[in-house]
This record gives structure tokens, sequence and C-alpha cells, in this order.
């Protein structure tokens, strides 16, 4: 358990770290930000039409004008980043880790 504990803070400073550089926070963190806002949009106008991306925007096309701004914080990387670091503290096969991890990151389960 202890193992578990001081692996899982060694990613998770990392993962943070790295989230902090220039490159993590600016262009990663904008093409998340983009690409949330596309999936949530298409999502969006095939209940509802009316419904446009613009970058990391979401907003109604109808007269109303409402939209609403995907914001760090607010678009689940950071609850990503710890989920990953617990998968690669776990002590289990690489193989069953790799698995785990390529199904987090699948777009097709955004």
């Amino acid at each position: 358990m202890i193992r578990f504990f001081v692996v899982f803070l060694l990613w998770l400073a990392a993962m943070f770290g790295l989230e902090l550089t220039p490159l993590g926070a600016g262009v990663a963190r904008r093409t998340v930000d983009d690409a949330l806002a596309r999936f949530c949009g298409h999502a969006g106008d095939a209940v509802r039409p009316g419904v446009a991306a613009i970058g990391k925007v979401l907003r109604s096309t109808s007269s109303n004008g409402f939209a609403v701004s995907i914001e760090a914080g607010c678009n689940g990387v950071e609850a990503t980043i710890v989920l990953i670091a617990a998968m690669l503290a776990f002590p289990a096969p690489w193989k069953h880790m790799l698995v785990g991890l390529a199904w987090v990151s699948s777009p097709s389960r955004a």
C-alpha cells in the first residue's frame, strides 16, 4: 500500500508538472478544450439543432445568443491526470495498464 501511494504521488507530481509547462498549459490545453467543445457541439446539435462550437466556446445559434466557454479546471484534465496516475501506480502487468490507458484516452469514450 505504501509503494502504491509513493508511486502515485510521483506520477501526480510529474504529470501536474508537465501540465504547468508552457507547452502543457498552452498548446495541449487549448487542443483538449477545442476538441471537447467540438464533441459537445456535435452532441448538442444532434439533440437540439442550433448549437455551434467555435474554439473552446459553445454557443446557441438562435436569437438568444447563449454561450459557454470551457475553461481550465472545467475540462476534466486534472481528473484524468489523477486517474492515469492511479492506473500507473497500481501493481498490475504493463499489458493490462496499457490496455486501460488506451481505453481511457480513446476519443470514442468522450
